[in-house]
């Protein structure tokens, strides 16, 4: 982009109509911003830091843009604008994912939505144990006016083109998190650092799956790590107990999961699944066209849903 294309971005962004209140924002003089409009100058360095401010986006992006229309030379102006296209591809392609808490603080979607997360996470806030908001416990809202709150949020995301995937994730088209989508159907990974848990399936002494965690305290994680000890303890998924944990984790997304990834990652046929759901209303889960999902109803029970499991 040129000095001009960025003056007329900045304007259709905050919906200012004149100039006069750019060079305010920029700190410049009117004549000042005569001459960038007449292609008589560019940017500052400085100038170009407060663009990118007003822009919302990376000051490299800008401050390379600047350099190569100051530059005489055709070849070095390439150059600067390949690595601008670079830095922007980059930029698109980083999975940048941000949560949104709601409970104490109103959460602020719209400047995240602003800020072009391909992802985001929102749900409630939770007092945990041993946390600052435990000791510190702020004012709640009451169960209506949360229960408002989500649904504002929800509707805000939605009409900015991002889809509810999982209970508390959202996505632009394409850029659902696969971990995530692993990890909620059930399927293996890895903890790395301290406190972090980990599912791995094993057919060593038969089909068995076991959880693991790593030392919670950073320091005792890395002393224990350099002796090869980074594991804290481990947990066999009992039989009885996989039908449980394999729904506790797959209806939390919105098209569940399929009863093929059932049978794999659970090593148990068909009939302990059917047998475990007999007694769940119909309305609130389906079980159809090879897959097992909430219903749009039973995606807001899933607590109710799962209590009946146990």
């Amino acid at each position: 982009m040129l000095t001009i294309e960025y003056l007329d971005a900045i304007k259709a962004r905050h919906n200012w109509t004149s100039d006069y209140r750019i060079a305010k924002e920029l700190e410049i003089s009117l004549s000042l911003m005569s001459k960038y409009r007449n292609g008589k100058s560019t940017f500052g360095d400085e100038i170009c830091l407060k663009v990118a401010k007003l822009l919302n986006i990376n000051p490299a992006q800008v401050l390379i843009d600047i350099a190569a229309e100051r530059t005489k030379s055709s070849k070095a102006a390439k150059i600067l604008h390949d690595t601008a296209k670079q830095l922007t591809s980059a930029a698109a392609s980083l999975l940048l994912t941000l949560s949104m808490i709601y409970g104490a603080l109103a959460p602020s979607e719209s400047i995240a939505c602003e800020a072009g997360a391909p992802h985001l996470s929102h749900y409630q806030l939770t007092i945990e144990p041993n946390t600052y908001f435990h000791k510190h416990t702020p004012v709640l809202p009451e169960s209506d006016q949360l229960w408002d709150i989500q649904t504002q949020c929800q509707s805000v995301l939605a009409e900015q083109g991002y889809d509810q995937y999982e209970i508390s994730a959202y996505s632009k088209p394409g850029r659902r998190c696969l971990h995530n989508v692993n990890y909620w159907q059930f399927g293996d990974y890895i903890g790395i650092g301290a406190g972090a848990h980990g599912k791995i399936t094993s057919d060593r002494h038969g089909f068995e799956l076991r959880r693991r965690w790593k030392h919670r305290q950073p320091q005792q994680y890395i002393e224990q790590s350099m002796v090869g000890d980074a594991i804290s303890g481990e947990q066999k998924i009992e039989k009885q107990e996989l039908v449980f944990e394999f729904l506790l984790n797959a209806l939390r997304l919105r098209e569940g999961a399929s009863l093929a990834i059932f049978e794999q990652r659970s090593g148990l046929p068909l009939e302990n699944l059917e047998q475990a759901i007999k007694n769940i209303d119909p309305a609130l889960l389906s079980l159809d066209n090879g897959q097992i999902a909430a219903s749009e109803k039973g995606f807001l029970f899933l607590n109710e849903i799962l209590q009946e499991l146990v």
